[in-house]
């Protein structure tokens, strides 16, 4: 059986001593890992985790990883519970909760409020396989999507069309066979052959019972179509189209255990699995998400680009697109808004408030007021911790200030008067 390890985000993962919250682990898997971090940097060059000489932190990533001796690192996000409780099938409910509202994860990764509920139970890596069992399971009661494939082959019967050439240079002294090529409708196409090596990888790492005769049971469907042996010729030949929405969710989930990688996140270049995903973009999205719930009229754009900090450069052109993570408008009133996980501390330096988000939040303050005619309501969002539970107000100027917002992540909402649409902001009050 695999061994199964839970670590939490600012967790350290150790093969020595371990500290009071440091997590044990085998010396030759922790090197596997550091070795995958280290050769494996985002599309920003930036780490998953933070690696020392004898530690590994979790930070801003939240995932899976296995090694191949089969440990299982289940990585979870740090989060306050009501009561300072810290259970992880509360955790991996907040994480999936989030999950799904992450732009990249929506064409593969439909959840429901019962599936979250049911999944919070399960490891993540079988999480993940539950979710794509359940529909390739719907899948297979549909029947598979076939397709034209031109064979050319070496026959004792006349079929398609006869190739002279081919045919005189094989069969001059085979004279009862013919060299053709004739069109097959079948199941043999690049997206089943790339399900077909899923479920076989699925098959190896799948500790859950139930998963595993689900796999076995799918199995059964793909018995003629070979494993892809051209992982990636298979993943750039593979055509799913709008009229094949349950391929359009298997899809995703099949590059990304193939590849071991989070969808245009990592490179693949270590023999572990590796399931990780951003925990800032999922946040990004998540606060959008709740920004749009809490009502009040609003209307919420995410990632909104329709300004630039340079209006005209040497060349006449503009320079530096501003993209908020989220903006919201009503009427005259505009609200500007950047979510970053990252957890402050009323008790540290500035509270561990970046000075370069202040000056991002100041620089869409300044650009949307003379875009808009109108000063915005600026907001950071963070996410709740015990040493940061009540909004801070920075005022920049008059009719310009900052209200730094935490989220409660536990109760799904913004803890900030200001939002409310009935209450005056910093920025009217002033």
């Amino acid at each position: 059986m695999n061994k199964a390890i839970v670590l939490r985000e600012y967790q350290n993962l150790v093969f020595d001593v371990p500290g009071k919250n440091d997590v044990l682990i085998d010396r030759s898997d922790w090197r596997e890992i550091r070795d995958y971090v280290l050769g494996n940097p985002d599309a920003d060059g930036k780490q998953a985790m933070v690696v020392g000489d004898q530690t590994i932190k979790a930070v801003n990533y939240v995932g899976v990883l296995q090694t191949r001796a089969g440990t299982t690192v289940e990585i979870l996000p740090k989060v306050e519970l009501d009561g300072g409780r810290e259970k992880t099938e509360r955790e991996r409910e907040i994480f999936l909760r989030m999950l799904r509202r992450w732009r990249k994860s929506k064409d593969c990764i439909q959840l429901n409020d019962a599936d979250v509920r049911t999944l919070k139970n399960f490891p993540l890596l079988e999480a993940f396989i539950t979710m794509f069992m359940k529909d390739m399971h719907e899948l297979t009661r549909r029947g598979l999507a076939c397709a034209y494939n031109e064979i050319e082959e070496n026959r004792h019967t006349l079929k398609g069309k006869l190739l002279i050439a081919p045919n005189l240079r094989h069969n001059l002294v085979h004279k009862e066979r013919f060299y053709v090529r004739y069109e097959e409708f079948s199941p043999n196409r690049p997206i089943n052959r790339l399900l077909k090596s899923t479920l076989l990888l699925l098959q190896r790492l799948s500790r859950l019972d139930a998963n595993r005769v689900n796999i076995r049971r799918a199995q059964l469907y793909f018995e003629d179509i070979p494993a892809s042996n051209n992982i990636d010729a298979d993943l750039i030949r593979a055509r799913v189209d709008r009229t094949m929405p349950l391929y359009n969710r298997l899809f995703p989930w099949a590059r990304l255990f193939l590849k071991r990688a989070a969808p245009a996140t990592w490179r693949d270049r270590s023999p572990a699995l590796a399931l990780l995903f951003p925990m800032e973009k999922i946040f990004e999205d998540y606060a959008a998400h709740l920004v749009r719930v809490a009502g009040g009229g609003w209307t919420v754009n995410a990632q909104e680009s329709r300004y630039h900090l340079v209006t005209e450069n040497q060349d006449g052109k503009s320079e530096f697109r501003l993209r908020p993570d989220i903006v919201a408008r009503r009427g005259g009133q505009v609200r500007v808004m950047d979510a970053k996980w990252k957890r402050l501390d009323t008790e540290e330096e500035h509270y561990n408030i970046s000075q370069t988000d202040l000056y991002q939040l100041y620089a869409y303050g300044k650009k949307y007021h003379a875009k808009e005619n109108t000063a915005p309501e600026l907001y950071l969002l963070y996410p709740r911790n015990k040493n940061f539970m009540k909004s801070l107000v920075y005022q920049f100027e008059t009719g310009l200030c900052l209200t730094v917002v935490p989220v409660d992540l536990d109760k799904e909402k913004i803890l900030d008067k200001s939002l409310d649409p009935t209450v005056a902001s910093c920025a009217n009050a002033a």
